[in-house]
C-alpha cells in the first residue's frame, strides 16, 4: 500500500471533509439525541447546508441556523454553552439541550480550530 506522503495517493489520505458521509451520519445521530433531551421545550428545526432536520416531539419552538459540522461538533461538548448561544437562533435558544447529556458540560472556553 503507498504511504500517505506519496504525491499519487495523497487524495486517498486527506482528511474528510465538513460535508462528509461521516459527518452527516453523526449528525443525525446526534440531531435524535438532542431531539430527546428537549422534553417539555418543544421540537428543535434545524437548518442547515443540507435542508432542514426537526428533532424533538411537538412543533418546533425554536431554529437553528448552523452547520451539521457544528451541530455535531456541539453535541459532543467541542462548544462552550456560550458559542452555542451565539448561534442564529429563533425562538429560546437553550443551548445546555445540544450538548448530549454523557458530554455535558461543554468546555467553558471556546475551542478555536
Amino acid at each position: 500500500m503507498p504511504s500517505p506522503t506519496s504525491t499519487t495517493s495523497a487524495a486517498r489520505w486527506a482528511a474528510p471533509g465538513r460535508d462528509s458521509d461521516g459527518v452527516a451520519f453523526g449528525f443525525d445521530s446526534v440531531s435524535r439525541g438532542i431531539g430527546g433531551q428537549r422534553d417539555e421545550a418543544g421540537a428543535l428545526r434545524i437548518l442547515h447546508e443540507a435542508g432542514e432536520t426537526v428533532v424533538g416531539a411537538g412543533e418546533p419552538t425554536a431554529t437553528l441556523r448552523a452547520t451539521r459540522f457544528e451541530v455535531l461538533r456541539a453535541a459532543v461538548g467541542r462548544r462552550s454553552y456560550d458559542q452555542i448561544a451565539a448561534w442564529s437562533w429563533d425562538g429560546v435558544a437553550l443551548p445546555e439541550k445540544v450538548v448530549l447529556g454523557m458530554f455535558a458540560p461543554p468546555r467553558e472556553t471556546p475551542l478555536e480550530e
